[in-house]
């Protein structure tokens, strides 16, 4: 009986050799389709991007300078004019209108020139934009305040003094203005619980004299005089 020839050990170069043949045998890998689709978009939205960037370039530069123009004419003290500009501005740039900044801006340059009815338009544009910024509803409540809206006022006072801590809020200013509705309809206790929380910051004590003199004379001193009378 005849033995079949038996076939050569495969060494590892033989069968590194081996593997590069078939290997190069092999057709080359398909990639599949929604694969190359995917890379298309890709490259397509990144070129797209870099377009608005490029042409967007412009504006920004010319956004920037202008609002850095009218930085500088709120800080020479010209808070009428700087109010003006950033309203022109709002004109120009309609896109800012909405936001939170734009409100803001306006809100600050009107209330320092005394035009509180223009801020408190605008302050409670700002609480519209961005309802959980703290100080913003102090800010629109002491502008509707001031401009007559009281019932407003409250609302965004409340809203500060009970939804931001000390560290973050203007609870100051709140409680300020709150405590002096309180005592223009003769609610005197709690007029003066409002003005307790700030009676010893002193940026605030100027503004609270004039309802410790009213106390002191529409309520203590009748007071002291009656008691004297009947002793």
């Amino acid at each position: 009986m005849s033995r079949r020839p038996r076939k050569p050990p495969i060494t590892p170069s033989a069968a590194a050799a081996l593997a590069e043949t078939n290997a190069a045998k092999a057709p080359p890998p398909r990639r599949p389709i929604h694969i190359l689709i995917g890379v298309t978009l890709a490259v397509f939205i990144i070129f797209e991007i870099s377009m608005i960037v490029v042409f967007h370039t412009d504006d920004e530069i010319k956004v920037q300078r202008e609002l850095t123009d009218i930085d500088a004419i709120y800080r020479k003290g010209a808070y009428a004019q700087a109010r003006d500009e950033m309203l022109r501005f709002g004109d120009r740039w309609p896109g800012a209108k909405p936001t939170r900044g734009w409100n803001e801006k306006v809100g600050l340059y009107s209330a320092r020139a005394d035009d509180w009815a223009t801020a408190a338009r605008h302050y409670t544009a700002a609480v519209e934009a961005a309802p959980t910024k703290p100080k913003l509803h102090a800010l629109a409540g002491e502008a509707l305040y001031k401009s007559g809206d009281k019932k407003s006022a409250v609302k965004m006072l409340d809203f500060e003094l009970t939804n931001f801590d000390p560290g973050t809020g203007d609870l100051d200013r709140a409680n300020f203005y709150l405590g002096a509705m309180q005592f223009e309809t003769h609610n005197i206790i709690n007029a003066f619980q409002h003005f307790q929380a700030i009676a010893n910051r002193d940026e605030w004590n100027a503004q609270l004299k004039p309802f410790y003199n009213e106390l002191q004379k529409t309520y203590l001193q009748p007071a002291q005089q009656q008691a004297k009378a009947t002793s």
